[in-house]
């Protein structure tokens, strides 16, 4: 959630080691029930987060996005492995 332009932060009741130098939040549970009866009750809210929501996942995470930056990657690591040139066009 970035600034709450996509969706309602919920309260964080703590963190636990995750393991691998991460850190795991719990959420405090009745602080998410409050942000979701936030939406049940607005549905100006949950049209507004939802496309919000859609934008930025179309902008960041679609084919059209993905796709030719996988390829570059792809290129990258076969040239810094194996030194063979790979040419991709979108």
């Amino acid at each position: 959630v970035q600034d709450g332009q996509c969706g309602l932060p919920a309260p964080v009741a703590s963190f636990i080691n995750g393991g691998l130098n991460t850190r795991r939040m719990i959420i405090d549970h009745t602080g998410f029930a409050t942000c979701l009866e936030q939406y049940y009750n607005s549905d100006q809210l949950r049209r507004k987060h939802g496309a919000a929501g859609r934008e930025k996942a179309v902008t960041l995470y679609s084919n059209q996005v993905v796709l030719p930056q996988r390829g570059q990657l792809f290129a990258e690591i076969m040239d810094a492995e194996e030194g063979i040139k790979v040419r991709c066009e979108a």
